[in-house]
């Protein structure tokens, strides 16, 4: 028998039994949940099976329902659903409509809303009922498609990974693939993804490749290094795989290439006492691992025993044997030694975030060649050394349009090194900030003169972008262009409110227009990384596969953020803000995809957004908002040399602390933290907390700033309680939150900002998380 359309079912009324039950084929009114849902009502008293399957409550079966607009029915079947603790689903959408809740237009192949935004628009396609594992891997989207599909054989528990054609615990097992393929796979992944970023190229391809073909490559690099590029090669078509919706995350408890890093690591430490140069490129391969899963921890570990074996093998003096008259294999055993160098150097400074104490090079560089050119690397012979331009010689900075890919980036990363670097150094009694020959200014013109002598291939034009695509570099030039306008606004973002680094107090004394020209400068290399972030959405994935996209991504938005409400609060100012915002916090969900729990930059970013006056993006992306303890840092103080949240080496605190208290038991974690911090300090004054658990803060409190300082109170209604964050805790202002305004003045986000180390980082050795008695909620969207 066919099953009713719904305009039939809608018809029939219930006709009591003697029971007072209505019988299943009577006509009426079906109840709203069916009639939205577009299902059969059974019309049961009293309720419809549909609703007692869903666990929500039967709307019954009123008369006046049948005439409802369809509208009005679906908001009342959304109000029902929610009562019951559930969210009705929404059938149709594309993916950024969905995550976002907002109505879609469902035009095919892209809606009107992410035509609008630029945004990439995914629709979810509808898997068959039963998919064995034989088809799923056959009509299974390439790495990089569109398509979502069920991955589970109905008869195991086993998903199968799209495109590759091989189940998923092949990539999950303890030893590599058998398959010589996947194998082959996973190689060409790692050379094409990840050797050409930074100065990672330091194995020589075709060497690498005949001894894989000749099936002596474990006798000539080892099997730690032959294990970790599997692992990154896995990762990264893991990664691809659920960015482009084809595959489901989490499919299991490993990711595909942990358990071989992990077997590459012991392996490598092994051996730790005879350090070889096989040893070292896994140990950076390692880094490099440990970089894209936060594992800072054992990064820092691995890079101090990276610096010593250096020393130990003496990689890190100039190399006599590479002269005019080295055979071929000196110069390339020369060359390879070089980029490892290289490598380490790199991961340290990028690690190191300014600070000379958690450096192992300090102010002191390799006094070895930089890396030669790709192509005198892939047929080796002798070219005339390069080294590093001299910081004090601007002439010195042409040899950049002579450089190739690798040796751009150490040359920047060095530059933005020595950025960071002063901005924490104390200035002089009676500095001259805005004199030509000081240091500040001798880095603006050092950072000028880099970006004009880069050689044209290394533009980000439309046409260069493809061929560093074809080239597989787009990755490198996308990171080079990130790391030069983040070294210009890591510079000039001391012009701001809140980045009270020590080199800020410099500008007291300088003109108003020097101090305006730094903001705007800032401002404007801020607002090109959104830029650049735009075009390599138009790219692809590939064009940010470099691990420290994220923190230029997050520095850019603050930066935003702080300028258009502390010094341009105009409406086009405003507007600009909002739609790089979008697109930085799209990056960063993009590159936390495939990663457990909410990406910790967006969480850094969305309690900004509520402080300084753009609420309407926090609310938009308030499903990354729901813990209490979000982070709202511009910096961090003094004490951590002013290092942000997301600065790799607090990260790395954070990690082994987590552990240490994991291991010590529950009855240290409810200690309530380290003797001082804010929590005990004010349990220890009233000898109760200050709310009962239920009421701790009202549900849907919000930042606001007064001439007092900022506050918390309530967003729904007027007459509620508003708090005001202090050293102390948080204390009663006002119960009439109408009396403070929506929009902030200029003065008062100002002293907002200055004021962020001061009540934003509460405990130095506890990372300056938040309180738990602190609330973001963010309120729904009106309907």
């Amino acid at each position: 028998m066919e099953r009713p359309t719904p305009a039939l079912a809608s018809i029939r009324a219930p006709s009591l039994a003697a029971g007072g039950e209505p019988s299943q084929g009577s006509s009426g009114p079906a109840c709203l949940v069916c009639r939205s849902r577009k299902v059969r009502c059974d019309k049961a008293i009293p309720a419809c099976r549909n609703c007692v399957r869903l666990c929500v409550v039967c709307p019954g079966y009123d008369e006046g329902h049948q005439n409802i607009p369809r509208n009005q029915m679906v908001k009342s079947t959304e109000d029902i659903f929610r009562a019951a603790g559930k969210e009705k689903r929404r059938i149709g959408s594309c993916e950024q409509c969905r995550d976002t809740k907002s109505l879609c237009t469902r035009n095919r192949p892209s809606c009107k809303r992410c035509i609008l935004r630029g945004l990439s628009c995914v629709y979810r396609t509808k898997p068959d009922k039963s998919p064995t594992a034989t088809q799923l891997s056959g009509r299974g989207t390439s790495i990089g498609g569109s398509q979502s599909q069920d991955l589970r054989s109905p008869n195991s528990a086993v998903p199968v990974i799209p495109g590759l054609k091989v189940d998923y615990q092949q990539l999950c097992s303890e030893t590599l693939p058998q398959d010589a393929g996947l194998r082959s796979r996973l190689i060409s992944t790692y050379f094409d993804r990840i050797h050409p970023l930074r100065c990672l190229a330091f194995i020589h391809k075709p060497s690498f490749l005949h001894a894989l073909d000749c099936d002596t490559v474990l006798e000539d690099y080892g099997e730690p290094l032959l294990y970790i590029m599997c692992a990154l090669g896995a990762r990264l078509l893991f990664l691809d795989s659920v960015r482009s919706g084809a595959l489901i995350h989490p499919l299991g408890p490993k990711i595909p290439g942990d358990t071989w890093a992990e077997k590459a690591r012991k392996d490598v430490l092994s051996e730790a006492p005879v350090p070889s140069v096989q040893h070292l490129m896994a140990l950076v391969l390692l880094c490099e691992y440990g970089l894209r899963t936060d594992q800072n921890a054992m990064v820092y570990v691995l890079c101090g025993y990276l610096f010593r074996a250096i020393q130990l093998l003496g990689l890190d003096s100039p190399h006599q044997r590479t002269t005019v008259s080295s055979v071929s294999s000196e110069i390339l055993e020369g060359e390879v030694e070089n980029r490892i160098v290289w490598a380490c150097y790199q991961i340290d400074l990028l690690l190191a975030s300014g600070v000379d104490r958690n450096s192992l090079w300090r102010g002191d560089f390799p006094t070895i060649p930089l890396p030669c050119s790709d192509r005198d690397f892939l047929s080796p012979i002798y070219v005339s050394p390069r080294f590093l331009p001299d910081d004090k010689d601007l002439d010195s900075l042409a040899v950049v349009g002579k450089l190739d890919l690798p040796s751009l980036v150490t040359v920047l990363i060095k530059i933005r090194a020595t950025v960071l670097r002063l901005i924490r150094t104390t200035p002089p009694a009676e500095p001259n900030i805005s004199d030509p020959s000081s240091p500040f200014m001798s880095l603006i013109q050092q950072l000028e003169t880099f970006y004009k002598h880069i050689p044209d291939i290394f533009r980000l034009t439309p046409l260069n972008s493809y061929i560093h695509k074809e080239q597989n570099i787009a990755g490198a030039v996308f990171f080079l262009h990130m790391i030069y306008h983040a070294a210009v606004f890591d510079l000039t973002r001391i012009s701001l409110a809140g980045f009270n680094f020590p080199l800020a107090s410099a500008l007291a004394g300088a003109p108003p227009n020097f101090r305006a020209d730094c903001q705007k400068r800032c401002r404007f290399h801020a607002n090109e990384v959104s830029n650049v972030i735009r075009q390599g959405f138009r790219h692809g994935s590939v064009t940010f596969d470099q691990p420290f996209c994220a923190d230029v991504a997050l520095e850019s938005a603050k930066i935003q953020i702080i300028y258009t409400s502390t010094v341009a609060n105009d409406a086009e100012s405003v507007e600009l803000t909002k739609t790089n915002l979008r697109t930085n916090l799209q990056l960063l969900k993009v590159l936390h995809a495939g990663m457990d729990g909410l990406s910790p930059y967006i969480r850094a970013i969305i309690p900004l957004c509520m402080i300084f006056g753009l609420q309407d993006i926090a609310v938009e992306w308030r499903e990354h908002h729901i813990s209490p303890d979000s982070q709202a840092e511009v910096t961090g103080s003094a004490d951590i040399h002013h290092l942000s949240t997301m600065a790799p080496f607090r990260k790395a605190r954070s990690e082994v602390r987590t552990k240490q208290v994991g291991s010590t038991g529950s009855e240290t974690m409810s200690s309530g933290g380290p003797a001082g911090s804010p929590n005990t300090s004010i349990l220890n004054q009233n000898q109760q907390p200050l709310y009962d658990l239920e009421e701790r803060l009202p549900t849907h409190a919000q930042f606001c700033t007064t001439h007092q300082g900022p506050v918390v109170g309530a967003a729904h209604a007027n007459h509620q309680p508003v708090y005001r964050m202090g050293a102390g805790g948080v204390s009663l202002i006002t119960q009439d939150v109408s009396m403070l305004p929506e929009q902030q003045s200029m003065e008062d986000y100002i002293r907002t900002a200055d004021e962020m180390g001061n009540y934003l980082t509460w405990d130095v050795s506890d990372l300056s998380e938040l309180p738990p008695w602190i609330t973001l909620d963010l309120p729904s969207l009106p309907s």
